[in-house]
């Protein structure tokens, strides 16, 4: 949200629970068999290892038969998607910007090493979040 919004605009950005830029995500989104796309907004919220694995896989079953867009944080839930976006903030003057960018292989190895090691997205981290996308890749077919 734009820092000098108006306070009523805040209280409606809230209210929709939808981050600045999901509205744009979501128009784009079609809908699959006339269903409508399913939003999991941080649903990794309290969720780590083994239960995020779980939560990510079950995320996937869904995604075979519905369209879904997942938020998250957690590289195990990241790694099962069959796309993956990033959605990055940044102030300009007053008003704060959102760009959403879709990502490559490569990109989507490299947002998961981020997210697996934090700033530095090299290294061990890279090589770990590789072996997270190829064993995701396996899971999905699978599933």
């Amino acid at each position: 949200m734009n820092q000098h919004a108006s306070r009523t605009r805040r209280r409606e950005a809230a209210a929709a629970r939808q981050p600045a830029g999901m509205t744009t995500v979501l128009d784009r989104l079609d809908f699959v068999e006339r269903k409508p796309p399913l939003v999991f907004d941080e649903i990794d919220s309290g969720v780590s290892g083994r239960m995020a694995q779980a939560v990510g896989e079950k995320i996937a079953k869904i995604a075979g038969t519905r369209q879904v867009l997942c938020v998250t944080h957690l590289p195990q839930i990241a790694a099962l998607a069959d796309r993956h976006f990033v959605v990055e903030k940044r102030q300009a003057g007053e008003r704060t910007e959102t760009t959403v960018r879709a990502l490559d292989d490569d990109g989507r190895a490299l947002e998961i090493a981020r997210l697996v090691g934090g700033a530095e997205a090299a290294g061990s981290a890279l090589e770990h979040a590789r072996n997270l996308l190829k064993a995701a890749q396996k899971r999905r077919e699978e599933l």
